[in-house]
């Protein structure tokens, strides 16, 4: 199932973001990023999956603050700003 943001929960991303990739932020490595793909995206949570692998896992958002996400995976800490989203967004229109 794809599912698509939710634009109660994230406002001003409008258009569907399942499937676009993203590179996530390595907080201990910043030259080393994670290129991921969008499985779902809500205020709640991040589900990313790895291209080529079965690997996914959850970004939750960090600080209070629903736009920044972090998660662990293979005790790496990665870091996504939402907000990229809502510029990509309102550059394609």
């Amino acid at each position: 199932m794809r599912w698509t943001v939710r634009e109660a929960e994230m406002p001003g991303v409008q258009e569907r973001v399942e499937g676009r990739r993203i590179f996530l932020t390595d907080v201990d490595r910043p030259d080393e990023p994670l290129e991921v793909e969008i499985l779902d995206l809500r205020s709640t949570v991040l589900r990313v999956i790895v291209p080529n692998t079965h690997v996914t896992f959850d970004l939750r958002p960090h600080g209070g603050d629903n736009w920044l996400f972090e998660g662990t995976l293979g005790g790496r800490l990665f870091a996504f700003d939402a907000r990229t989203l809502v510029k990509l967004s309102t550059a394609r229109k």
